[in-house]
């Protein structure tokens, strides 16, 4: 079993890439304790509209990634200010 655990700073308007989901199972939390809103997915035309809010309470998504050599998510803001968020991944390798 592996944890990565991390912190992100995600800029004012701007798409950044935040971690890669490795191929099979695993499963990732997200959280934040402040701020604008942070939106994740899997697309850098990402907005508030088609993302995953991350929420103050930790939420955790359970998942199978087929994609070989995993799958890249990205966060932004959708706003003119800069936040943060934090993030633990756990998978069964």
């Amino acid at each position: 079993m592996t944890v990565v655990m991390g912190n992100v700073a995600v800029p004012a308007n701007a798409t950044v890439p935040v971690f890669l989901l490795p191929t099979g199972l695993s499963n990732f939390t997200v959280f934040q304790q402040s701020g604008p809103t942070v939106y994740v997915g899997s697309s850098t035309a990402l907005t508030n509209k088609n993302g995953l809010p991350i929420p103050v309470s930790p939420a955790n998504v359970e998942t199978y990634n087929s994609t070989g050599g995993g799958t890249m998510f990205y966060a932004t803001t959708a706003s003119t200010l800069p936040s943060s968020f934090q993030f633990i991944i756990s998978t069964a390798q």
